[in-house]
């Protein structure tokens, strides 16, 4: 404890006239002599420039672990989605192949039918077989007649996989098609 001004303010460092040198208090900080305790006014420690600042080290360990794991399955699941890893040459499965039937055969009953933009067919309300290379769907179609009234047309349509991309028309080649049994 400082109880008179001996000099220099122990704060600011101001050396006040010698006609002030005996007050109480610093002119220019206003700090009380008598109050001063110098750990209480302790500048602050300066960071060096190799310690960091902010960053992934202010977080606490459990929360990076949990985020390291998430981005991990992010990355497992974006790579597979996009088939990283998949084989180049893996054939179609025959599921899918099914399905692509399906949309195929719709696309030549369209062809002969009269009207095919007014055509309605099923979704999902379709038989699909395989045998001997050849993809066999038996569906139906609904479909306006000459007079307007929607009519209903069950059809047998069996279609071969010739390779390719199972989506492209020209991957598949039309067999035969029943239409009316």
């Amino acid at each position: 404890m400082v109880t008179g001004n001996l000099g220099n303010c122990p704060l600011c460092g101001y050396m006040p006239p010698a006609h002030l040198r005996d007050e109480t208090d610093c002119p220019r900080c206003g700090i009380i002599y008598a109050n001063y305790r110098p750990e209480a006014h302790k500048a602050p420690r300066k960071r060096s420039t190799t310690e960091p600042t902010g960053g992934l080290r202010d977080y606490p360990l459990p929360f990076l672990a949990l985020l390291c794991v998430v981005t991990l399955l992010v990355v497992y699941g974006l790579a597979t989605s996009w088939g990283v890893g998949d084989s180049v040459n893996e054939p179609p499965s025959l599921s899918s192949l099914a399905t692509a039937a399906h949309v195929h055969c719709k696309g030549f009953v369209r062809g002969r039918l009269g009207s095919p933009a007014n055509t309605d067919f099923p979704t999902l309300d379709y038989e699909a077989g395989h045998r001997n290379g050849l993809f066999q769907i038996k569906s139906y179609v609904d479909t306006p007649n000459l007079f307007g009234a929607v009519t209903r047309e069950h059809y047998t349509c069996e279609t071969r996989y010739t390779g390719g991309s199972p989506g492209s028309p020209s991957s598949w080649e039309l067999s035969s098609l029943r239409m009316g049994g």
